[in-house]
């Protein structure tokens, strides 16, 4: 029995579309997390550089700021108000600012500073860009403050103790690098929040409708947007308790308004609430759920804040944009830590509008169909082609699996039925042919023969049970009368000769009209 239910189940597998899906749906997994972290280190990390010196000391530092291999330099912008507007909209990881007087500093042994604004809403990337700029300045600095020291005279012993290296002065907006669990833990509070969104919204089309309402169109719609609508009070009120008492019981206070944190909440359930309903109305009911759980569960992945998402291949980065968790995570790393206007979300916002066209127009299009489930019967159809389709009394179509075998087969059905006349029919057709040929004027004359009357035929009413009296005014066909082949066989036995009387029809013998293996039978009388 255990071998019995291994080889069962094995084939089960490989009969179900939809179990052939979830092993796709695995692979796809493995595919997707081996593309995002096969990179396996953080290059090339994006960057600004606002050179306001222009002087050698600050072109040595930008020469060795764009020789270093864990850092690609965008370009050099003139001013920081530009260089600010680049950092908020997510063109830049960093911004590295060199300040006027910077070379003059130096020459007078007086340190300078350097500046660096460095984005924390990646912590991966925020640490590699974080190293590898000081690096590059407390080089420079070294190298440059030897170069004045030695044309000052100073001799090459004295050079280590005289020299007065460049500051390094780092700004990390957007969270406590110091602190893990500030990073960590809204990430992880809103994923689950995102969990409970997407297992909700799966479940208020899994549940089964109401008779009454299942059986009206319109009220069906309204009834789906009504589950709709109390998924999103649950999570909004979920939400709302995370902000105000689970994040400051460990020391995360909100920095911003409160509109702003309320308005990117909603603006997210509502998006991923239309995202996974979308897929399950496409989608068949179990593979749609089930491609709703993997996209769930990858999107903290694919947001960009356990790896950068300039690090994942192009098409990941295509697909992460349409995740409306992706913005919303980036925006509370910027309204969690810092106190942000309305532009700093700006990026953000473009996001959210790119994700509420598409979802929320896809929905719209789906409502506006015939019918839901006939959307999704169609959707099925192109998926598994071999599916049957029936509609019930109030209209509404119904999927039946080919591989069930309570299907009822009407062929099979009605050959069951026909099964004894289509039996006699083929005992008596050669006999019924035969006499058809041998009497041309009985079947000429068939059309004239009345019905017998009581006086001439005194035995038709016992006849009637056994053969029923064909029709007096069609002819009759030899398909459809195979059932009165015994009268037919006995009329031309005892066919009259033409020039007689044709109102007499003579008396059938008895011992022929009741032999009980030339009648027919009651069920192919009827």
């Amino acid at each position: 029995f255990l071998l019995k239910g291994f080889i069962d189940f094995l084939k089960v597998y490989v009969r179900k579309p939809r179990f052939l899906a979830m092993i796709g749906v695995l692979i796809s997994c493995v595919l997707i997390m081996e593309a995002v972290y096969g990179q396996r280190t953080v290059t090339n990390i994006p960057i600004y550089v606002v050179d306001l010196d222009n002087s050698s000391v600050s072109r040595t530092i930008r020469t060795f700021l764009e020789s270093s291999p864990d850092l690609h330099v965008l370009g050099a912008i003139d001013t920081p108000e530009k260089a600010e507007e680049a950092f908020f909209n997510g063109d830049a990881a960093a911004i590295v600012l060199i300040p006027d007087g910077l070379s003059q500093d130096v020459k007078r042994q007086e340190g300078g500073h350097v500046f660096a604004y460095i984005d924390g809403t990646s912590i991966i990337m925020a640490r590699n860009a974080d190293k590898a700029i000081q690096t590059v300045v407390k080089t420079t600095s070294v190298g440059v403050s030897m170069i004045t020291l030695n044309k000052q005279g100073v001799p090459d012993f004295a050079l280590m103790g005289a020299l007065q290296p460049i500051n390094f002065d780092v700004d990390r907006p957007f969270n406590a690098m110091t602190i893990y669990s500030d990073y960590l833990l809204p990430v992880l509070a809103f994923f689950c929040l995102n969990i409970f969104i997407c297992i909700m919204t799966c479940a208020a089309f899994q549940e089964e409708l109401p008779d009454p309402i299942e059986a009206h169109k319109i009220r069906r719609r309204f009834f789906y947007f009504g589950r709709l609508c109390a998924v999103f009070l649950i999570a909004f009120i979920g939400g709302g308790l995370l902000y105000q008492y689970g994040l400051p019981r460990v020391d995360i206070v909100l920095q911003s308004t409160p509109l702003m944190a309320i308005s990117a909440l909603v603006v997210y359930i509502i998006l991923t609430e239309a995202m996974f309903a979308n897929i399950n109305l496409v989608l068949p009911t179990n593979f749609g759920m089930s491609v709703s759980f993997l996209l769930c569960m990858l999107s903290v992945m694919l947001s960009g804040l356990t790896w950068p998402i300039e690090m994942m291949p192009w098409y990941i980065q295509e697909l992460v944009t349409w995740i409306p968790l992706t913005p919303f995570l980036q925006a509370v790393q910027v309204f969690l830590y810092h106190d942000a206007n309305w532009s700093d979300l700006s990026s953000f916002g473009v996001m959210f509008l790119k994700q509420a066209i598409l979802w929320l127009c896809m929905a719209f299009i789906i409502m506006r169909a015939k019918d839901i489930k006939l959307f999704a019967v169609w959707c099925w159809h192109r998926i598994h082609p071999k599916a049957v389709v029936a509609v019930t009394p109030d209209g509404v179509p119904v999927v039946i699996d080919p591989d069930s075998t309570n299907a009822p087969d009407s062929d099979s059905e009605s050959n069951s039925t026909n099964a004894p006349e289509s039996e006699l029919n083929s005992e008596n057709a050669p006999e019924l042919e035969s006499d058809s040929i041998n009497t041309p004027e009985l079947e000429s004359d068939s059309t004239s023969i009345p019905e017998p009357d009581s006086a001439t035929a005194p035995d038709s009413e016992s006849n009637s049970t056994n053969a029923p009296e064909p029709d007096s005014t069609t002819a009759p066909d030899p398909e459809s009368n195979s059932t009165n082949a015994p009268e037919s066989e006995l009329n031309s036995e005892n066919a009259p000769d033409p020039e007689s009387d044709s109102t007499s029809i003579p008396e059938p013998e008895p011992d022929s009209a009741t032999d009980p293996s030339e009648a027919p039978s009651k069920e192919a009388q009827r």
